[in-house]
């Protein structure tokens, strides 16, 4: 939920010449926090206190800590460079099963990796997934290319189909990033969900229209 309206405040200030002032993005932001933690607690059927909001929403940056104070006290940081494993691993899962029945056989987690991680409610710290996928010096890499992408597109903002993909990886980056695991947080929220889906939309789209236009002129 907080994922989708944060896109849809993003294509808002994509489209006004104005945007939403850092103020009232702090309030909207704010906001939809708190509107989250009421709804985890309304959802689990108890009372609503304020400390029950306030622990649900610290619920989740808690849990995922599990992740990270296992991998840090069970392992050794001394990979500069790593190759992504994880993350061609997840490209692989973006095939159909029907060309490709047996992708499970080459889809690996960092559990796969050897390393020594308690991950007991299954939140993965970004630190974790990062480090171990591509290494101290790649994760930088990865957040460089990340910010580029995204000045890219929003620097060329005439066509529609790149402010829809800037506003769909603001959006997941801002909540998904740096508690999923890469095969989710990069290959299906940003890569399929951000980029491939909207492409093929617009190309429909353009095919469609296309053709409409063309029955029209007989």
């Amino acid at each position: 939920m907080l994922t989708s309206i944060f896109a849809i405040l993003v294509c808002y200030s994509c489209y006004h010449v104005n945007g939403i002032s850092i103020r009232s993005f702090g309030k909207i932001f704010l906001g939809l926090i708190l509107a989250a933690g009421l709804i985890g607690v309304v959802r689990q059927g108890r009372a609503v206190y304020v400390k029950d909001v306030l622990f649900n929403i610290l619920e989740e940056p808690l849990y995922c800590s599990f992740s990270l104070l296992t991998y840090l006290g069970n392992n050794e940081i001394d990979s500069w460079f790593t190759f992504p494993v994880i993350l061609f691993s997840g490209l692989i899962n973006l095939v159909p099963t029907i060309i490709f029945p047996d992708k499970i056989k080459y889809i690996r987690s960092v559990f796969d990796l050897g390393r020594e991680i308690s991950s007991p409610l299954g939140g993965m710290h970004y630190f974790v997934s990062f480090t171990i996928d591509f290494g101290i010096v790649g994760s930088m890499l990865m957040f460089y290319v990340f910010g580029r992408i995204t000045r890219v597109l929003c620097q060329e903002p005439e066509l529609d189909l790149k402010k829809t993909i800037y506003c769909l990886i603001c959006s997941y980056m801002t909540f998904g990033i740096y508690r999923d695991p890469i095969a989710i947080s990069i290959v299906k929220d940003i890569i399929e969900f951000s980029i491939v889906i909207p492409v093929m939309v617009f190309c429909i789209n353009q095919i469609l229209f296309a053709y409409v236009k063309k029955e029209k002129r007989r």
